[in-house]
């Protein structure tokens, strides 16, 4: 069974003593460095959700951390290790995979013109101009990516490619693709409710 998500506080006094432990639904911190009179850190972990009767636990403890007035992350705890350090939570080629697959099964598949990328990641391409040919992933579904096979602008082909059977490098790029994603979506979910 699956635990849900749960914050507790561990607080002590500005003189010291001894420490205090709560258990509460949501945590917000305001830090001001010494000399300075506004709030230049704020961290608010949430693990709840909705108000009144539809008040519930959230699946994943929801955080946003606020610097000098503008937002600086929004997202879970395993989305903030992997931006503090990416490497913490995904060792190798198939665990970044199962991220990816993982995320797309919960949000569902996307394309690169619904994210806006300023490019498709690219797995080939040969020649230039207009004899130039290239092999780029438009479409992320649960379990592969649909790669689309150009001439210049010309489509060719289209083919779907297991993210197995991709390069690490590639992998690299999707997961961190994939991760904005997640945090988008997050975002707008934390928006409707």
């Amino acid at each position: 069974m699956q635990m849900k998500s749960e914050i507790t506080v561990r607080t002590q006094g500005i003189k010291g003593g001894d420490a205090k432990f709560t258990n509460v639904g949501c945590a917000i911190i305001y830090a001001t460095d010494k000399g300075q009179t506004r709030n230049d850190l704020v961290i608010d972990v949430d693990s709840f959700v909705g108000s009144g009767v539809s008040y519930q636990r959230r699946e994943n403890t929801l955080i946003k951390i606020t610097f000098e007035g503008n937002d600086a992350f929004e997202g879970t705890i395993q989305q903030l290790v992997a931006k503090l350090n990416p490497l913490a939570l995904y060792h190798g080629k198939e665990a970044k995979i199962k991220r990816i697959k993982d995320i797309i099964a919960t949000w569902g598949s996307v394309s690169d013109m619904e994210l806006g990328l300023d490019h498709s990641p690219c797995i080939n391409s040969i020649g230039n101009g207009k004899n130039n040919v290239s092999q780029l992933i438009e479409n992320f579904n649960a379990d592969c990516v649909t790669a689309v096979t150009y001439q210049d602008e010309l489509e060719l082909d289209s083919n779907d490619i297991d993210y197995e059977d991709l390069s690490e490098e590639l992998i690299d790029e999707i997961a961190d693709i994939i991760d904005d994603y997640e945090t988008d979506m997050l975002k707008t979910e934390s928006r409707c409710q």
